[in-house]
């Protein structure tokens, strides 16, 4: 079959049948590349009019780009990773412990998320998001405010009526609340309902940027069960769901261990701490040198390295730095008894639900990431995890509509394994080359596509890996899909 033409490229033609890019006649091409470069307004007009795929973020103005001052009152409290989180525009400092998410941090944690929701939906679990403002009073029931006690953990605010409010750091007593606003029997349990949202916490010397913040966003998951033994199987699926969660993070080969922990101020007679080992945290965790025993310090031996282990009996503890990450506690009743959540059994005896809660610090696993993946002062992402998996440069605006049929190619080439949502394409034609692509790469993109001046016989391109420039030439249709088919298994 011929290939019928329908649309002009620089220099190449896409066809309407198959999909193929024809190189363009050369006298056709030449025609062109004259008017473009003799009419300014006419070649504006043909890049603002380019047709990118509906998704592709278009990137204008790398000086755009934001990056942050460290504060000299700060500096000393910062880790490595997030002082080139700062450096490098993924966030930037409002005040002490306040943090804004710029776009690649933000583009990083979305992905987190993803995961995250991903994992919470195979766990039957609904997704809901309730208010960051709390109601005094139903803390002062569930016995987590005292009148008169300090509280100063807890930021509190009253409105212009005198009511009094807290800025939420969990929502155990809101959630008790939701539930209980409907009647509840035995068919009713098991309830899985989860949020991803912003929290607050007076600290008194927040440090470490996103390692621990004034204001944070936590995954937090409550489940509500009709017996000690539904509760413990929910408890269960959880800490599994937990364990793909930090195996997709790429987490788990970086030292994730599961610790005994004590409750604290939430409650429950249960509870787990996730810890990545690192000499950054400020957590000690005590490991058995010949089971998989772990504990917090604050629960176990605090002689470690002298004592046995309490699992086993023959390994010795030692004593590791870690950064917690996430924690789950099995409340049981601790909520339910005194927010006076019930449920029908069987017989239509009322009985107290059983409750579990289990957290996620999604800002703080961004923080944890960035000291795992700096290297040599910058980050290397997980190709799943960086802000853009691929970046694209036309070398001039002369390229827009060439780079515009490949994007669209290397779209239906990938056949849904390509995110056009995930590519970003740099047309900051003012700036330099090296420069462009060196602002990729502090970006974290694994991958990074350099479209070249061609002719009407040849395109170039290169990609760009963290193992360096593989140069790719293209002379027919034929090559250039194959050369795209490539970078989409590459990517």
């Amino acid at each position: 079959m011929q290939c019928a033409p329908v649309r002009r490229q620089t220099s190449a033609i896409l066809c309407s049948a198959c999909s193929a890019l024809v190189p363009a006649h050369p006298s056709l091409l030449a025609r062109r590349i004259w008017h473009a470069r003799s009419d300014q307004r006419t070649r504006a007009s043909s890049s603002a009019t380019t047709a990118f795929p509906a998704g592709v973020r278009i990137s204008r103005n790398s000086s755009a780009h934001l990056s942050g001052a460290i504060r000299r009152s700060e500096a000393a409290l910062l880790t490595p990773g997030t002082r080139a989180l700062i450096e490098q525009g993924y966030i930037a400092q409002s005040a002490s412990g306040l943090w804004t998410l710029l776009t690649p941090a933000l583009r990083i944690l979305q992905k987190i998320e993803r995961i995250i929701d991903e994992e919470m939906i195979a766990l039957g679990a609904d997704k809901v998001a309730m208010p960051a403002l709390l109601k005094q009073s139903l803390w002062q029931r569930s016995g987590r405010y005292k009148p008169g006690a300090t509280n100063r953990e807890l930021l509190q605010v009253h409105d212009r009526k005198g009511q009094h409010w807290i800025l939420g750091p969990t929502h155990e007593e809101e959630i008790t609340e939701l539930v209980g606003q409907r009647t509840l029997t035995h068919k009713s349990l098991p309830l899985r309902y989860y949020q991803i949202g912003r929290k607050y916490r007076d600290e008194a010397r927040p440090r470490g940027g996103l390692l621990r913040s004034k204001e944070f966003v936590m995954k937090d998951l409550y489940s509500f069960d009709s017996s000690v033994e539904s509760a413990t199987i929910t408890y269960e699926a959880v800490l599994g769901a937990y364990k793909r969660i930090f195996d997709r993070l790429d987490l788990t080969r970086h030292g994730i261990v599961m610790a005994r922990a004590d409750s604290g101020e939430i409650g429950g007679s249960l509870s787990h701490e996730w810890h990545l080992l690192h000499a950054s945290g400020e957590d000690d965790v005590q490991l058995c040198s010949a089971c998989q025993y772990a504990a917090n310090v604050e629960f176990g031996d605090k002689d470690a390295g002298q004592s046995e282990c309490p699992s086993c009996g023959s390994g010795r503890l030692t004593t590791e730095r870690a950064i917690e990450v996430g924690h789950t506690f099995f409340l049981g009743t601790r909520y339910s008894e005194p927010l006076g959540l019930k449920f029908h059994d069987a017989d239509n005896t009322q009985k107290h639900v059983q409750m579990g809660c289990y957290g996620i610090g999604t800002t703080r696993l961004l923080g944890v990431m960035a000291e795992l993946y700096l290297k040599d002062q910058r980050f290397v992402w997980p190709k799943h995890l960086a802000p853009f998996s691929l970046a694209v440069l036309p070398v001039n605006n002369e390229l827009d509509d060439l780079t515009a049929t490949l994007l669209h190619r290397y779209h239906a080439l990938g056949q849904g394994r390509v995110d056009k949502n995930d590519i970003v394409v740099n047309r900051d034609y003012q700036t330099d080359l090296r420069k462009r692509t060196a602002q990729t790469a502090v970006l974290g993109s694994p991958t990074t596509l350099i479209v070249r001046d061609c002719d009407a016989d040849r395109l170039d391109m290169s990609v760009v890996r963290s193992d360096g420039v593989v140069e790719v030439r293209a002379r027919s249709a034929n090559e250039i899909d194959a050369a795209l088919l490539d970078l989409v298994n590459a990517v």
